[in-house]
């Protein structure tokens, strides 16, 4: 085992598979974190919900970028956590 399931798994460009998958998890969590919505998320992201959504469900099948992923994080992150 490689500690990556893409390479394991024999599919090209595993560490950009891989890397998609752990930003998309670290998404995932912020919106959680945040308390936001993925209609919230989305505003935020520039991205309608369904594309949104679409990426964080299967990131490393999406057809975002690994910059996108990050730009969608950093903006994410910049985000003050809201009181339920």
């Amino acid at each position: 085992m490689s500690g990556n399931i893409f390479r394991d798994l024999g599919l090209p460009n595993a560490d950009v598979l891989l890397a998609k998958s752990e930003l998309g998890l670290g998404i995932r969590d912020l919106i959680s974190e945040k308390g936001l919505s993925v209609e919230d998320a989305a505003v935020i992201a520039g991205m309608e919900p369904a594309a949104l959504l679409g990426a964080l469900e299967r990131p490393h099948r999406s057809g975002l970028s690994i910059e996108r992923f990050d730009k969608i994080y950093e903006a994410l992150i910049e985000v003050p956590e809201r009181k339920p």
